[in-house]
């Protein structure tokens, strides 16, 4: 596969299932798979009023229905909603089929004055703005869900053999699709901000910062590199950011924020596992003295290395509400396991306030250090001397160190939130590309499985030695 420069197209290849995921479904759509694909973005001019764009979510200022409004049947539908709310002036509606959350939601946005939406490259969702009431081009909701140029309705509601984890600032995969989808190798070059000088995108919609830990050597730089590209992971969260001891430039538009600390540890204690806790220490200080945190809901931290689909994350946060001292997830029947650690605002700020009162409680309960790495530590002072609420929410996380079911790694799940360790970039991409198959081709792929896989794919998963 292949990128070019800025403001230039890309071609695609795409992997043995692409073509069998068009068999199954009769497609003879041309599109191919997208996670080759190595693209560049241009600015753009403002969106046509009467028209939609596939596969393409508008960043505005300001969301306003956070979570989205469910059960819009059409773009038309969700345009018709936006035009209703005097403060709306930009919608994303979720194509996508069987993905909650996703499906039929119509999220509005408002539009500051000559404000033009910044353009994102999502598969399975559709974007527009509305037009002035003054307009001589306006069109009815009616009929105003033309897709990518198209005048019928109905192909934005493709029947996707690949899906995505998405919704407004959040960004991921498809695979091939039923309908003859925009591809990279005609799409326009969508809007992104090249000239940011700060590492983090104030998306302001509340919900979820997330950040990672980055070595600044080894796989990690390549792999946040390559979710940074495609606008998955932590930075299909609200906003995001990346710490390092070393100041650099991740990709494009993205720089690690500094903590002058040492990021080697030992491997050790109980459960041989790596002794961070102090270097977690100085990370949370950061992020609480940088105080970004603070705008949204819920503190994500999530390893490179980890699979994470946060949409998936914000419908599972609608069932869980902040305590007294704050909130904290669970995620795994041994206790908290550090892939992905999920925090309310207020928990955050107990942790913070409290790490020292926990650290000095330990030390004298294990008669010096109790040789724990962070995730345990973090679990065991805000669960028993802290006193903030613990809410069990095991389909968090699969790894293997947390009693994996078999075959998981091939990330075919779709109700787990995120899947840990796929250090490879090949590796990686296949789970992310897995974990957004809907569930017609996660059917057909584990049957084709059963019965015969050509050598070469069986070569990639590593069924051979």
């Amino acid at each position: 596969a292949s990128g070019t420069g800025s403001g230039t197209t890309t071609t695609t290849s795409a992997w043995w299932w692409t073509t069998q995921a068009k068999k199954a479904t009769g497609t003879t759509s041309t599109t191919s798979a997208w996670w080759w694909t190595t693209s560049s973005t241009t600015p753009g001019a403002t969106p046509d009023c009467t028209h939609t764009e596939e596969n393409v979510d508008y960043w505005t200022s300001k969301t306003i229905t956070k979570y989205g409004i469910e059960d819009v049947k059409s773009p038309g539908a969700c345009r018709a909603k936006c035009k209703a709310n005097a403060d709306c002036g930009a919608f994303t509606w979720g194509a996508a089929r069987g993905l909650p959350g996703i499906t039929d939601v119509c999220w509005l946005k408002e539009l500051g004055e000559k404000e033009v939406p910044i353009k994102h490259h999502k598969y399975g969702v559709v974007s527009g703005v509305t037009c002035p009431s003054n307009s001589s081009n306006a069109t009815s909701s009616s009929n105003a869900s033309s897709v990518s140029g198209s005048s019928n309705a109905s192909s934005a509601h493709p029947a996707h053999s690949g899906h995505a984890d998405k919704a407004p600032h959040s960004g991921h995969a498809d695979e091939a699709s039923t309908t003859t989808l925009v591809t990279s190798s005609t799409t326009t070059p969508l809007t992104t901000s090249s000239t940011t000088t700060l590492p983090w995108v104030a998306a302001g919609s509340g919900e979820l910062y997330c950040f990672a830990l980055m070595l600044p050597f080894g796989y990690e730089p390549k792999l946040l590199a390559m979710q940074y590209e495609q606008g998955v992971s932590l930075f299909a969260c609200d906003e995001y950011a990346v710490y390092s001891n070393k100041s650099m430039e991740i990709a494009h538009g993205l720089a690690s924020h500094v903590v002058p600390i040492n990021l080697k540890c030992e491997f050790g204690g109980e459960f041989g596992t790596a002794l961070n806790t102090a270097i977690f220490r100085a990370i949370w200080i950061k992020v609480v003295s940088e105080a970004r945190f603070k705008l949204y809901k819920w503190s994500v931290k999530v390893d490179p290395d980890c699979v994470f689909l946060p949409n998936r994350l914000r419908h599972v946060l609608r069932s869980h509400t902040e305590g007294e001292r704050g909130t904290y997830l669970n995620n795994c029947k041994f206790g908290m396991h550090g892939p992905i650690e999920v925090f309310s605002n207020k928990a955050v700020e107990t942790l913070v306030n409290g790490w020292d009162h926990c650290d000095r409680h330990f030390r004298k309960l294990c008669s010096g250090d109790c040789w724990w790495g962070e995730d345990l530590f973090i679990d065991q002072c805000m669960k028993r001397v802290l006193d903030v609420q613990r809410d069990n929410e095991y389909k968090m996380l699969t790894e293997d160190h947390c009693d994996a079911p078999k075959g998981w790694k091939d990330c075919l799940n779709h109700t787990v939130v995120a899947f840990h360790p796929f250090k490879s970039s090949f590796d990686y991409q296949e789970c992310l590309n897995n974990a957004n198959m809907d569930v017609t081709s996660v059917q057909y792929f584990k049957q084709e499985q059963e019965h015969v896989m050509p050598p070469c794919r069986l070569l990639q998963r590593g069924a051979w030695n």
